[in-house]
């Protein structure tokens, strides 16, 4: 049999170990607690229904790392145990090195399951043309500006990674870096995180948890906010509290607030990043076309610039923006 020499061994003899793990035959759950994932392992083993779902289920795994999870995570009930559990695996087995995907990278689908992703009526040529696009996703912004050569918390002198990885979007506005990737087991990739993913909430959650409020006041003015987060499929354009500063929508009508809050949403079409092409046009709620416009590097719909992408909703997806569309 022959013996892999140790890390220690190969520091010593003044051997940098490579920042992507070689292939193992190792199972999820050694491969996790080898790895620096031991809290994550307990988690998926707490519920056996949960662990017997992900072995069987998951090629891509996406772990906390010990080190960021400085406190136990709390016991969360079976139902959200196993929707957390889903939402840090993918079906597919995927690369995400920075070289290995164009910008401004691409949505992942987990296996949590996301009805309100399906378009609303749903008819049979609707569902085929779909396909399995009620699973709930992540975002892997490729862009420069989001990718990150990851130093430990601990360490803070010691490169963890020579290789960049992207930042990884998920709900509420949150996002998550890559600490080390390509970590192979017998049935897939682990890539080793600085968080677990937020799972995705309803749009007027969404709005209020980073801080939009703005927005939100002009939707509850419109009578809008349970229709919104009734909504399946849509993308929303969220302009910033300092966009809407001149609107006063505490002195708007309730038909003029709904207007103006509408035109900032697009029906029937989940919009995150990688999928709004330069020179695409989209139909908002009340009918304006809205296009896209990629200008060195940046994106913008008509003269409004994206400043905050790929915010996960249970619903779809948001992006803030520095203008407000006028009424």
């Amino acid at each position: 049999m022959r013996v892999q020499p140790s890390a220690a061994v190969l520091v010593l003899a003044g051997i940098v170990a490579p920042a992507v793990t070689q292939s193992s035959d190792a199972g999820l759950l050694a491969s996790l607690r080898r790895e620096g994932a031991s809290r994550f392992a307990d988690f998926l083993e707490s519920d056996p229904s949960t662990l017997d779902a992900f072995l069987r289920n998951a090629r891509t795994v996406y772990a906390p790392s010990d080190e960021s999870l400085a406190r136990p995570r709390r016991r969360d009930d079976t139902t959200q145990r196993l929707q957390q559990a889903n939402y840090q695996g993918c079906q597919a087995e995927t690369n995400l090195a920075a070289g290995s995907m164009s910008l401004p990278g691409r949505s992942e689908q987990t296996m949590l399951v996301a009805p309100k992703l399906q378009p609303q009526p749903i008819t049979d040529s609707v569902s085929q043309k779909l396909g399995n696009s009620s699973l709930q996703v992540i975002v892997a912004d490729s862009r420069p500006d989001n990718t990150k050569r990851w130093l430990s918390r601990s360490l803070v002198q010691r490169r963890q990674s020579a290789q960049s990885w992207p930042k990884l979007c998920s709900g509420l506005g949150a996002t998550t870096n890559i600490m080390r990737g390509g970590i192979k087991f017998d049935r897939g990739t682990i890539y080793l995180t600085d968080g677990y993913f937020t799972l995705p909430q309803s749009i007027s959650r969404t709005v209020n948890a980073i801080g939009q409020t703005t927005f939100a006041s002009l939707a509850a003015i419109g009578g809008l906010t349970q229709q919104l987060d009734d909504m399946h499929a849509v993308t929303i354009f969220l302009p910033s509290n300092t966009a809407l500063a001149s609107v006063q929508a505490g002195n708007m009508s309730g038909s003029a607030a709904a207007q103006l809050a509408s035109s900032h949403i697009v029906p029937n079409f989940v919009g995150y990043l990688p999928r709004l092409r330069d020179g695409a046009n989209m139909r908002s709620q009340t009918g304006q076309v809205l296009k896209v416009r990629v200008v060195g590097g940046k994106y913008y719909i008509n003269d409004a610039a994206i400043t905050q992408a790929n915010i996960i909703l249970d619903s779809g997806v948001a992006h803030v923006i520095d203008k407000s569309r006028s009424r």
